[in-house]
């Protein structure tokens, strides 16, 4: 090569390089972070695909198109982790001490809920909030449930109120776990409050009544709302979303033998039960024998989770789990996992070996029988090659066979083969007209577990419901006002990261099989992320900033502005039943009721407040 074409192309080389350099310094420096920290986090990511694109091929040796498919997957991991490891470092550049900078730097850019999240400003919401209040109520929007759909939409009603919407959430529990993060709850990962959404927050912050109860049915004709205590009456609505998730099948087995998973939002408290029965067991009766029904990836994942969590209780009560602990994995079908990649199934297999989980292939679990004399429950199996068996169990979960509620159906609205609600690409509910089609005028909608898309089946599993969160506010929208309503077809490709109880995951997405330590951080940071937008992460609320620092003490306004700032976004404190309203407007109300008779006139029946106590009741007067 001639000497001036080297020099030229030398020259052209050691320009791109200072170029990357200068774009690299730029965007350290937009972090706060150093070149050096900046390029050393770059050369790790390029040994995290680098080493993932061997082991997935040492693993499971593929042809080249199968091979670019998977290091694409291997690329789009890396990117999540690169932008989760930038976050970190610059939370502790800017943010030194603060554990949740890193969840509220920036959104979770490959989630469409929260890049919608993140397009409303705080300012324009207050001065949405501000004419919503001002406008009379001329529609009433009612959710019903807790599920990941209606948080999203919940917090977006606090974001973008509409204007003369009165929104009402009806749910059974009023805090409701992120099922990403349940297994890390069951293996000690997460407390109960990192991994429950607190509805009642949520819902004072959406502006929305809340009522604590069951819907178990709907008059489509008169629209209300019919709930499981009688007394109550039944509630109104012109637009109805629905996201009730799912609950067993039913399953012949004595009430309280077996610990279901579904619904979600009580698993916590009867894994706690769970734990304070193994704790009070006797030596003498060992093995404690464990079973999980559900060859899926929530009970591959849960079973995991809990035979860590349940050796390390063990040894804290210095108990050998190798002696006192026996946990079986129990399926119908012939392998585990049948809808994730075969590198997936045997990453998880190879897991559940390790950690000494027996796996029962081909067991259909039928039913349950207890036991008498403290003698171990017995799990009815059918055997796939024939025949039947019983499995001895001291705790029986069930991670399988959920099914739709099956008042949803009983209400009128098209439901599946398997009870699931009809809905179409705008996730609207219908209603089986004479000729077999189906009417999508009822104003009513639906997402997560309970509903199925039409022409689009997908497994029960929580991501859908997250990702169908943005389209269904912008349809609730779209109804209330009158706009079009925007499609929304579940992903056929989604990310699936599954913990293995000890701290580390297995990635699957698409063909992709890959099993690696820093996968449990990436989950981790997303999981968290996503759950800080619901939790800590609310807006705060400016009029309340304001009464709280109006009402702050003199030392802390003696103390100066920062000392104001901290009073301001203190949670209200309680000031005793009553308190929340003034004591002239107070004294007003009470003594414009009626002079109730007394108990020597007439009964007096309290209606509601026994069951459910609360700081008020009804009661009624009768002869």
């Amino acid at each position: 090569m001639p000497k001036n074409a080297s020099a030229r192309l030398a020259a052209a080389g050691a320009g791109a390089l200072a170029l990357l350099l200068y774009k690299a310094s730029k965007a350290a420096r937009s972090r706060g972070i150093s070149l050096r920290a900046y390029l050393a986090l770059h050369a790790g990511v390029a040994k995290i695909i680098i080493d993932g694109a061997r082991a997935t091929q040492r693993e499971d040796p593929a042809p080249l198109p199968a091979r670019l498919r998977r290091l694409r997957e291997i690329a789009f991991l890396a990117s999540l982790e690169r932008t989760r490891r930038l976050e970190v470092l610059e939370a502790a550049t800017k943010h030194p001490g603060d554990a949740a900078a890193v969840y509220r730097l920036h959104p979770l850019e490959h989630v469409s809920t929260q890049r919608q999240l993140a397009a409303a400003s705080t300012a324009s919401m207050m001065d949405a909030r501000a004419k919503a209040d001002a406008a009379p109520v001329v529609a009433d929007l009612v959710l019903v449930g807790g599920g990941h759909a209606h948080v999203h939409v919940l917090r977006m009603l606090g974001m973008a109120p509409v204007d003369g919407v009165r929104v009402t959430l009806i749910t059974r529990d009023v805090e409701t776990p992120y099922s990403g993060m349940l297994p890390g709850h069951v293996a000690g990962a997460y407390d109960r409050d990192e991994c429950h959404v607190d509805l009642n927050r949520l819902a004072r912050f959406a502006r929305a009544r809340l009522v604590d109860g069951e819907v178990v049915g709907i008059d489509v004709a008169t629209r209300t709302l019919r709930l499981k205590d009688p007394r109550r009456p039944p509630i109104p609505y012109d637009v109805l979303s629905l996201n009730v998730g799912i609950s067993p099948k039913n399953v012949v087995a004595p009430p309280g033998l077996l610990t279901p998973v579904k619904p979600i939002a009580t698993f916590s408290e009867k894994w706690d039960a769970l734990l304070g029965r193994l704790r009070s067991w006797e030596v003498s009766r060992a093995p404690y024998d464990v079973i999980v029904v559900g060859g899926g990836a929530g009970g591959v994942e849960l079973a995991l989770a809990m035979v860590a969590r349940l050796k390390d209780e063990l040894s804290t009560l210095g108990k050998d789990p190798a002696a006192f602990l026996r946990v079986t994995l129990a399926t119908r079908g012939p392998e585990l996992l049948r809808s994730h990649a075969v590198g997936v199934r045997r990453l998880l297999a190879a897991a559940l070996e390790r950690n000494g989980v027996r796996v029962l292939l081909g067991h259909e679990a039928k039913g349950a029988i207890d036991g008498t004399d403290g003698t171990k429950g017995a799990l009815d199996c059918a055997l796939a090659r024939g025949g039947s068996t019983t499995i001895p169990f001291d705790e029986c979960v069930w991670c399988t066979q959920a099914a739709a509620a099956g008042w949803l159906g009983g209400s009128g609205l098209a439901v599946d083969a398997q009870g699931f609600l009809r809905i179409d690409e705008y996730q609207r509910c219908g209603r089986l007209t004479s000729n077999g089609d189906v009417d999508r005028s009822l104003r009513v909608y639906a997402a997560g577990d309970c509903a199925s898309v039409d022409g689009h089946p997908r497994p029960k599993a929580g991501v859908f419901a997250v990702m169908a969160g943005m389209a269904l506010y912008q349809n609730l929208v779209a109804d209330l006002e009158g706009g079009a309503p925007t499609a929304h077809w579940p992903q056929e490709a989604f990310l699936g990261l599954l913990g293995d109880g000890r701290g580390g995951a297995v990635a699957s997405r698409g063909n992709l099989a890959l099993e690696a330590p820093w996968l449990w951080d990436l989950k981790d940071w997303i999981d968290r992320k996503w759950m800080w937008q619901y939790s800590g992460g609310l807006p705060p609320l400016e009029d309340d900033v304001e009464e709280n620092a109006s009402n702050a003490p003199a030392a802390a306004k003696r103390a100066g502005k920062a000392a104001l700032e901290a009073f301001a976004k203190a949670p209200m404190r309680c000031g005793g039943c009553g308190a929340k309203v003034g004591a002239s407007v107070l004294s007003r109300a009470l003594a414009s009721l009626p002079k109730p008779p007394s108990l020597a006139e007439k009964r007096c029946d309290v209606l509601v407040g026994i069951d459910a106590p609360d700081d008020g009741a009804v009661v009624a007067y009768g002869e």
